[in-house]
């Protein structure tokens, strides 16, 4: 997957152009993903998992046309590429810039397009508790139950104002989800 030759060119390229990110942050940030492994056990079972099989990062002081150098790119594992093509729920890039001053908001808003396009239209309550843990570094402290709802609701205000089409309600016991279609819909060959 070429990423450009800069990190500007690479935003460029994904759709978020406009986005404010410092580029020295954005290498860090694909460095990251790029050395990252997850392991993680469920029902039983345990999965190892490595994303990102190689990278060809930008580097400091590259000139972006010099020809010796090799073309920046990130090569996925196998898996990690057809779980992608097969589970992937497309974002909108103009509600990520819209969201890019909330971390919470923008988790909220990954998370709603995946959950809502997921788990069919029959509806659910979600418990406070259950997204409280799903998003557990909001909320600490003596009234952490009731600081992590007051700023979630906040967060979800927001997202719902750029992701109309969600339908979730906040109710007394928890968030009221029903199926909703994902912020882009997918088209053929996507």
């Amino acid at each position: 997957m070429p990423i450009g030759n800069t990190a500007a060119h690479f935003l460029r390229l994904i759709g978020l152009e406009g986005i404010r990110w410092d580029c020295a942050t954005l290498r860090n940030q694909m460095r990251a993903l790029a050395a990252c492994r997850f392991q993680f056990g469920f029902w039983g079972r345990t999965y190892n998992y490595q994303p990102i099989e190689q990278f060809y990062p930008w580097l400091i002081g590259d000139p972006p046309e010099h020809p010796l150098i090799a073309p920046r790119r990130m090569i996925l594992s196998e898996a990690y590429y057809h779980d992608i093509m097969e589970s992937a729920v497309p974002l909108d890039t103009r509600t990520l810039q819209a969201l890019d001053g909330s971390c919470l908001a923008l988790d909220v808003y990954c998370w709603l397009a995946h959950w809502l396009h997921r788990n069919g239209a029959s509806p659910v309550v979600l418990p406070w508790k259950d997204l409280h843990e799903q998003f557990a570094q909001e909320g600490q402290g003596k009234n952490a139950d009731e600081d992590f709802r007051r700023t979630f609701l906040l967060a979800l205000q927001e997202v719902l104002t750029v992701y109309p089409q969600a339908k979730v309600k906040p109710i007394t016991d928890g968030l009221l989800v029903m199926g909703s279609p994902p912020p882009i819909q997918k088209h053929n060959g996507d």
